[in-house]
């Protein structure tokens, strides 16, 4: 398949299906969604590369990578004419103890590791051949990348270059989110990103979806437990839009119990007020 950021007269071609796994917020479980998928591959019995291009490694080293075998991610990106993939790749724990559990399983776990040496190429000014960097490699080593089925790309939390060079490389992009304010406005922020990389540099990028992480089914006790706080019904307390005070909250920030009525302390100025007091979630 043609990679993202190819053109016509390229050298493009690839066979492995490319995913970029990309979050704008840090924090709501993108490289462990990465590590979830690639477990699901592995024992599906697929071939998987995992890149690390996130400078902390952390699926590096939930990968159990052996280091000192091989050259990193950020000394692959630097040279990316002279060295190839073959270079950088690592077997992972998780391959070998696959291959103990289901002898004859055709499925295998590579790692390109990530190191903070990577981040000398995330900043927002590279240039088109900068973040080419990565597409190069995985097409100039084509005996390699067709070993794979699937390569998951594990970008940093930032729309800087990192991100920019693993999207040009790719053929789909993955986004992460969790059910909170700030990592939704997060996720829009992205897909408008995508939208205005893809008409300027990849336009065969398209969005793979979108994976809601950390959602929690929350009990019908706790959702009714404002009831017996102050009298009132779940639909009264818990609606944003009801005229009554809103007594509990869905998140597991610190649960607001309100009550209406007179203050003992101070003495109310308007006769009522509303009294305020926050319930750890438990």
């Amino acid at each position: 398949m043609r990679t993202a950021g190819a053109s016509p007269g390229e050298e493009a071609e690839s066979r492995v299906h490319v995913v970029s796994i990309t979050s704008l917020k840090g924090g709501v479980g993108k490289t462990t969604v990465t590590l979830g998928l690639a477990s699901a591959a592995l024992h599906a019995g697929l071939r998987v590369l995992v890149v690390d291009l996130d400078p902390h490694a952390d699926a590096t080293t939930a990968l159990a990578v052996r280091r000192g075998r091989g050259i990193d991610a950020g000394h692959l990106l630097r040279n990316d004419r002279r060295q190839r993939l073959s270079e950088a790749v690592a077997a992972s724990a998780w391959s070998r103890e696959e291959r103990s559990r289901v002898p004859g399983t055709t499925g295998r776990l590579d790692v390109v590791p990530g190191s903070a040496y990577s981040g000398i190429f995330d900043r927002p000014d590279l240039g088109r051949r900068d973040l080419k960097r990565l597409q190069r490699i995985l097409t100039r080593d084509e005996e390699t990348a067709a070993a794979y089925d699937v390569a998951l790309i594990d970008c940093p939390p930032s729309l800087n270059g990192l991100t920019r060079i693993a999207w040009t490389a790719s053929s789909g992009v993955l986004l992460v989110a969790e059910p909170a304010l700030f990592s939704v406005a997060g996720t829009e922020r992205t897909l408008r990103a995508m939208d205005l990389f893809r008409r300027e540099y990849a336009p065969g990028l398209r969005t793979a979806g979108v994976v809601a992480n950390r959602v929690r089914q929350e009990p019908p006790s706790r959702r009714s437990g404002c009831a017996r706080w102050n009298g009132c019904s779940p639909r009264s307390c818990c609606d944003p839009r009801s005229s009554t005070a809103r007594c509990c909250s869905r998140s597991r920030a610190p649960r607001t119990r309100c009550t209406t009525g007179p203050v003992p302390r101070p003495p109310p100025r308007h006769g009522t007020s509303t009294r305020c007091s926050p319930v750890w979630a438990t």
